[in-house]
């Protein structure tokens, strides 16, 4: 077995819905609908909303999910990897967005580079977007991920949380645009919005 994004995508999806034990709606793979004349949309890898009773709640949670792994003597990623369309992902007026990078277990052996980098430029830079990142690797046809590696290697410490995504407040720039992208996503995912029970 070897690794790609599909089965990590396919783990992960199968240990969201584990550990949130039914409570969210889970879905990967997701693209909105284009308009002759709009941008090219990015992928969704990942999306996740609360539900319950079989109704869906916000708010809507994107992530943008990148398999770094070795090809020869070269990784197969930059270390910014996935940055771009996790940006992107905020246009479409998902409240949250992460970046999961799943990295191969030996490339993080050699150090924490990618990680480090990664969480300091969203740091610094104030990006609204969260970061995980995990290691991984696939022995006997089992694909496990790690938060630790070693005894001294805690990948948790780059973890950062998101902020709400600020293109869904009013006064910005993009708002008009992002709402009516986000109207589409509550259409796609069938969402009930707390904002629509106030107002019923």
């Amino acid at each position: 077995m070897s690794l790609n994004e599909a089965l990590v995508l396919e783990h992960l999806k199968k240990r969201l819905s584990e550990v949130t034990k039914g409570q969210f709606y889970i879905r990967t793979g997701y693209t909105m609908r284009l308009k002759a004349r709009d941008l090219p949309q990015p992928e969704a890898d990942l999306v996740l909303c609360p539900q319950n009773c079989g109704m869906r709640f916000t708010p809507l949670i994107a992530a943008e999910v990148k398999c770094i792994r070795t090809r020869g003597p070269f990784v197969s990623h930059s270390y910014y990897s996935g940055l771009d369309e996790a940006i992107a992902l905020l246009r479409l007026g998902f409240d949250y967005v992460f970046l999961v990078h799943v990295v191969e277990y030996g490339i993080l052996e050699h150090g924490l580079m990618y990680p480090r980098t990664v969480s300091a430029l969203i740091r610094d830079l104030g990006l609204p977007i969260g970061y995980i990142v995990y290691a991984v690797s696939v022995r006997g046809g089992k694909l496990r991920l790690y938060k630790r590696l070693g005894h001294d290697k805690e990948l948790g410490s780059f973890w950062i949380g998101p902020r709400k995504n600020p293109l869904l407040d009013e006064g910005k720039i993009l708002y008009k645009e992002v709402q009516g992208m986000r109207r589409s996503l509550v259409r796609d995912f069938k969402v009930y919005t707390f904002k629509e029970h106030k107002e019923g």
